[in-house]
Formats: structure tokens, C-alpha cells, sequence
């Protein structure tokens, strides 16, 4: 055995991981659970390898451990997709056929491993790398390894996408998707340096000690009761000895609470809560289910055929946290069976009326049609505005607001008057108004007025709700304002996109472009060429004596020599040309179309102009020649690297026989070139 104090780290993870794995199982009956802790046990199994594998001293042996981590680690992007999958309620979509499909790869890389002739498929030629009191296993990579990491990556990125999704739609557990997503995304980029090798110590995978930090969020969350926890959202608002039916779902349609007289009469088991709705009767679990999809109203409704039928008043209402952000459904069911007679329906009726309007978090009003005074406001305007219901009792509706707007909406409300007078199926309308606040402050309310004929009296009737849409508008203008930002990003990535393929393909000190892309160019020329069947000339050039200025004058009178080279190449060659730095003090200039003839006059002015060319530095006029040689296609090859060597040929016979010259190639005589010099 072998001691390093890097061994601390993963043996840390590993424990922390399984203790995670562990404690998670009391809530092993709730969603995701299960694949939650199938993700911690392997993460844990994953960094315990990996751990063993640091202090283990026979390399066949640590090569072995090296192999089998990859058996968790291969379960680990499944087990992370099932559980966000679970989590966020689309647990039906794995099915059995899905679920061995997703395993597929990860059986296979199991099968290559354990598999020591099929293994190089999957990594090869290990060998030791020591670094202070470190040593380390780096293998080559086989063509499986790619397809290993791929598919783990896009099940990982597919992870994520789910749970950004549900961040936006499900704004009752963005804190809970939140940690979901910072404990996968972690290790996740963890992996990929990892991966691209970039990393302080060679081989040393931080994608263990960063599970770690996973283990943390997650243990944490566990702790406080951010993921994974049902709890009685509304147990203070709900007294359990009241005589309707009081059940509260959450988001997921799970039976987050529920009074007694509710468990008696839905028939729900003792521990109800916590339960999916589907736990319930049929009649009961469709009921539920068919209006959690209303965020707040009431309905008459009717449950249970023959003697057992009973008639409820269905109350559904969104229940909010603290940031108004909607966190489930309460319905409160009001057993109506027994006062269905004629006399009482009004009285029922105006009590039901009452005690939504009294109890709910909307603020409901009704006004006169002629003065447009309040006859009516819930006392729910106090939590809105900060009044009390009798201080605007006989107001007009417009009461505090600017005599320009005051005038404006009692014109609207004119004109709607007369809307719906004119064709009575134009009776709702909505609208958002910054309304004012007893504070001085202002408060955005969206407004749904109604407007009918009152049964009782035959004449227009105007009622309306109001709700608090304040923390909506603040979310809006912050997406706009992240939006904003993204796009900012998004064109400064791009920028730099561009930077890095300008870098790619140019030499940075010359701004010609380089050899690799040099490269790429000639082969696609000499393509088009044999297609049309045209002529394309190569021209290699180098700097006469660049040493000898390099050592009179220094590298930076040099680099000025190189540069100037390059612009003088960018002056005078052709749109369709491509001038490149080919090495050193080399150039190499491909002519599209150009004959033998055609470049060597080209070349020999190039020749010219640079003789011509003076580079001053410190004082000095710095002046060079060049040699160049010229070769063609298909004269003188019939590939690149045919055709540059022979261009290098007669480069080297025009340096041979005196420099500052042009040569051509022969293919006639490989050993020689033709010279042709221009004066």
C-alpha cells in the first residue's frame, strides 16, 4: 500500500455519499427517491474505486480498479435522468422497453471491461505518471471511451434541460430545482475538464472529490426539508374540525394535506398525506384531478350514484407562499345535499358568496352602474391597498387615481357598458392598472369585470376581482432583463467564436494564413482543378540571410521583417490567391487558375517588390531579397505534398545557385530544377 494525502479527498466523498444514500431512505416512498438513491450509492461506489486506486502499490492492481470504476461510473447519467425524470412528474414515461434502452450503453462498457481482449476497445497502453507524492494511471483512449462519454454527457445535458424547463414552469419548487441543478451540474463540468485533461495533476480525476459537493447540496437539502419532504402546506389556514372537506395537493398531485371529516368521507387511508391522488375512489381522485387544473373558482358538484349521491359546493383556490408564488391547490367541499329546496338555494347561495368573497386573497367588489360608486369590496382590499372596505364603500372605483386616468377609465367603462348592451355574449373583460396604496406606494392589480343582468331587479349589474399581480410583473421585467443579458452573452461568445477561428486558421504575427489551413486550401484547389480541368501553381518562398539579420539586429527586427513580408504578400497577390506562413522565415503562395508562365511572373515580381522593400528599425533601413520555386499542377504532381516538394526543390536550387531568383520545377529530372532567373 501506497500513502498519498490526495486519497483524503475521494475516501471523504465516498462516506459522505453513502451517508446521503442512507438517510434518504426514510423517504424512499416518495417520487425520485429511489433513483436518488441508486445516484448516491453509485457516486459513493465510484469514488471509493477510484480512492483504492491511489494507494494500492501493484500497477496491475491499480490498473484493475481503474477498469471496474467505470462499472458505476457507467450507471451514473442514467440513474440521473430516471430521478429528474420521477421528479418532476413524467414518472410514466419510463417504462420498462425505455428503461433497458437507456442501460444499453452502459451494459456494453460493463461487458468491455470485465472483457480483457475486448477492453482496448475502451482504453489502452496505461501508463504511471508521478507527481510529487502522487502517482497516477493515464491510459489512451479507445473509440467505446467516446461513445461512453458522449452518451453520458447528452443524458446528463437532456437531465438539465428537464429541470430548466420545470425551473420556468414550476415556480412553487424553483429553490428545490435549483439545488437539483447545481448538484448535477458541478461534477458535470468537473467531468469534462477531466475529460480534456485539464487538470492541476495528471490523471487525477476531480470528478470524485466534486460528487462530494453534490452530496453536500443534497445532504443539506435533506436536512431542511428542500427536496424530497411533502408537508402540510396549509395546516394553518385549515381548522381540522371543521365540517366541509378540506384537501390540499401539491404541484405534483399528491395529497399534501386533508382534514378529518375529508379522510372519513373520500375514504382515504390513515396516512393519507403524501399520497398520490390516484390512492383515492375514482369518483374522488377525478374530481380532484379534473380541477386541480383551475388556479382558483367554485362549482356545484356531485360525487358517489344512487342513495349514496351527495351534491358538494367545490371551492379550489392556488395557495401562495410568502412571494406569492403558487405552491398547490385547496379545495374546500361544502356539503350542499340537504338544502337543495327552492327557499333556501338564495340564502345558500349568498352565504357561499359571502364567504369566498370574505376569504379569499382576490379582492372582490361590485358598483353602481349609474354613479360608479362601490356598493360593495371585500375586506381582502386591506392585504391589497391597505384600506378598509368602509373607507371606500360609496367611492367611485377610480377613487385616488390622477384626474387623467379617472377620466380615461370612466370612459372605458362607459364604452364596455354600452358593449355589452349591444351584444350581451361581451360581458368579461380584463385589464392591468398600477392602482395606489393607502402607503403611498403602488400596486399592479389585474382586473376581471363582469358585467349582467341581475335576476333580482332586471337591471345592469357590474362586479369584478382584483389580484395582486405585483410579484408577476417585478418576475417579468427581471426575464427581460435576463434575457437582455443573455443576449449581451451570446454576441460576446459569439465575438469571441470568431477570435478563436480567425486564431485557427491565420499565423498570429504575419495575419497570413497558417500551415494547417494552407494545407487544407491545396487539397480542395487541387480538387476543383482536376474537376475543371485547370491549372493551379504553387510558389515557396523564403527570406534570403534571415538568420544573419536575426543575429546582427534581434528577433524583434525579425518579426518587423516577417510582418512586412506579410503585408507586402497581401498586396500583391490576388483575391483568389492564398498567401501562408509555412514555417520560419517560408511562405507559400497557392494561385487558383495560373499557369506555369503566369506564376513565375508573378513570383518574380513578388521577388522585385520585396528587393524593393525597406524595414526601418533603430536607425536601420533593413532590406532583403528573397528565393522562390514554382511548380504546377499536373506538370509536376498530382497531389499536395507532390507538388510542394517539388516547389521546395526548386526553392532549393534558386538558393543553390545565388539567391534572389526564381526557379521552377522540372518533372522530367526529380534531382533537378530548371533554374529561370528574372533580372
Amino acid at each position: 500500500m501506497l500513502y498519498t494525502p490526495y486519497v483524503w479527498l475521494p475516501l471523504a466523498s465516498a462516506v459522505l455519499l453513502a451517508s446521503i444514500a442512507v438517510y434518504a431512505g426514510y423517504y424512499r416512498r416518495l417520487p425520485a427517491c429511489r433513483p436518488f438513491r441508486m445516484l448516491m450509492w453509485l457516486s459513493s461506489l465510484f469514488s471509493l474505486i477510484f480512492a483504492l486506486s491511489l494507494v494500492v502499490a501493484p500497477l496491475e492492481l491499480r490498473v484493475l480498479l481503474l477498469r471496474l470504476i467505470y462499472i458505476p461510473g457507467g450507471f451514473i447519467a442514467p440513474a440521473i435522468l430516471t430521478m429528474v425524470i420521477q421528479y418532476t412528474g413524467h414518472a410514466a414515461w419510463i417504462t420498462r422497453q425505455r428503461l433497458a434502452a437507456l442501460l444499453i450503453i452502459p451494459a456494453v462498457t460493463v461487458v468491455l471491461t470485465l472483457t480483457p481482449p475486448l477492453y482496448p476497445l475502451f482504453r489502452h497502453s496505461p501508463r504511471l505518471i508521478a507527481e510529487g507524492p502522487l502517482s497516477n494511471v493515464v491510459f489512451s483512449r479507445g473509440p467505446w471511451y467516446w461513445v461512453y462519454y458522449g452518451y453520458g454527457s447528452v443524458l446528463t445535458i437532456c437531465a438539465l434541460a428537464i429541470l430548466a424547463v420545470s425551473l420556468v414552469t414550476r415556480a412553487q419548487r424553483r429553490r428545490e430545482m435549483l439545488l437539483l441543478i447545481l448538484g448535477i451540474l458541478i461534477p458535470f463540468l468537473a467531468d469534462i475538464l477531466t475529460t480534456l485533461r485539464i487538470t492541476p495533476l495528471p490523471g487525477y480525476a476531480w470528478t470524485p472529490m466534486l460528487l462530494a459537493c453534490t452530496g453536500v447540496i443534497y445532504g443539506w437539502a435533506l436536512l431542511h426539508g428542500q427536496i424530497f419532504i411533502i408537508v402540510p402546506i396549509a395546516r394553518g389556514a385549515v381548522m381540522d374540525h371543521i365540517e366541509d372537506l378540506v384537501i390540499v395537493l401539491d404541484t405534483q398531485g399528491q395529497i399534501a394535506d386533508v382534514n378529518s371529516a375529508a379522510k372519513v368521507t373520500c375514504g382515504m387511508p390513515a396516512q393519507a398525506i403524501g399520497e398520490p391522488v390516484e390512492a383515492l375512489p375514482p369518483d374522488w381522485a377525478d374530481l380532484l384531478r379534473g380541477h386541480s387544473r383551475t388556479s382558483a373558482g367554485t362549482s356545484e358538484v356531485t360525487v358517489g350514484v344512487g342513495a349514496r349521491q351527495r351534491t358538494y359546493d367545490l371551492v379550489v383556490s392556488t395557495i401562495n407562499d410568502r412571494r406569492g408564488r403558487p405552491v398547490g391547490h385547496l379545495f374546500i367541499l361544502h356539503d350542499v345535499t340537504a338544502h337543495k329546496r327552492a327557499e333556501e338555494a338564495l340564502r345558500q347561495s349568498e352565504r357561499r358568496y359571502r364567504l369566498l368573497a370574505e376569504n379569499m386573497q382576490d379582492v372582490i367588489w361590485s358598483i353602481d352602474t349609474q354613479s360608479l360608486r362601490l356598493t360593495y369590496i371585500s375586506p381582502s382590499i386591506e392585504q391589497l391597498q391597505g384600506y378598509k372596505p368602509e373607507e371606500l364603500l360609496g367611492q367611485v372605483v377610480y377613487h385616488g387615481l390622477p384626474p387623467d386616468m379617472q377620466a380615461a377609465i370612466h370612459g372605458l367603462i362607459q364604452q364596455r357598458i354600452a358593449t355589452f348592451l349591444a351584444d350581451p355574449t361581451q360581458h368579461t373583460f380584463v385589464n392591468e392598472l398600477e392602482q395606489p396604496h393607502k402607503d403611498g406606494s403602488a400596486v399592479w392589480v389585474e382586473i376581471v369585470t363582469h358585467y349582467y343582468i341581475s335576476p333580482e331587479t332586471g337591471q345592469l349589474a357590474i362586479n369584478g376581482v382584483g389580484r395582486n399581480i405585483s410579484e408577476r410583473r417585478r418576475a417579468d421585467e427581471a426575464l427581460r432583463a435576463a434575457n437582455q443579458s443573455l443576449q449581451a452573452q451570446l454576441a460576446e461568445i459569439q465575438q469571441l467564436q470568431a477570435q478563436l477561428r480567425e486564431q485557427a486558421t491565420h499565423d498570429v504575427l504575419t495575419g497570413l494564413f497558417n500551415r494547417r489551413y494552407m494545407e487544407e486550401i491545396l487539397e480542395q484547389g487541387l480538387a476543383h482543378a482536376a474537376r475543371e480541368q485547370a491549372p493551379l501553381s504553387v510558389m515557396m518562398m523564403d527570406i534570403d540571410h534571415f538568420k544573419q539579420l536575426n543575429d546582427t539586429y534581434g528577433h524583434r527586427a525579425g518579426d518587423l521583417m516577417l510582418q512586412a513580408t506579410g503585408a507586402l504578400l497581401h498586396g500583391h497577390t490576388r483575391q483568389m490567391d492564398t498567401a501562408c506562413r509555412y514555417g520560419g522565415e517560408e511562405f507559400v503562395v497557392i494561385m487558383a487558375t495560373a499557369t506555369l508562365d503566369m506564376a513565375l511572373e508573378r513570383a518574380d515580381d513578388l521577388r522585385q517588390a520585396f528587393a524593393d522593400m525597406c524595414v526601418e528599425y533603430g536607425g536601420h533601413e533593413l532590406r532583403c531579397t528573397i528565393s522562390a520555386g514554382v511548380a504546377s499542377f499536373p506538370a509536376h504532381g498530382g497531389d499536395g505534398d507532390t507538388l510542394l516538394r517539388a516547389a521546395d526543390r526548386a526553392l532549393y536550387m534558386a538558393k543553390a545557385t545565388g539567391r534572389n531568383r526564381v526557379c521552377a520545377a522540372d518533372t522530367a529530372l526529380e534531382s533537378a530544377s530548371k533554374l529561370l532567373t528574372r533580372d
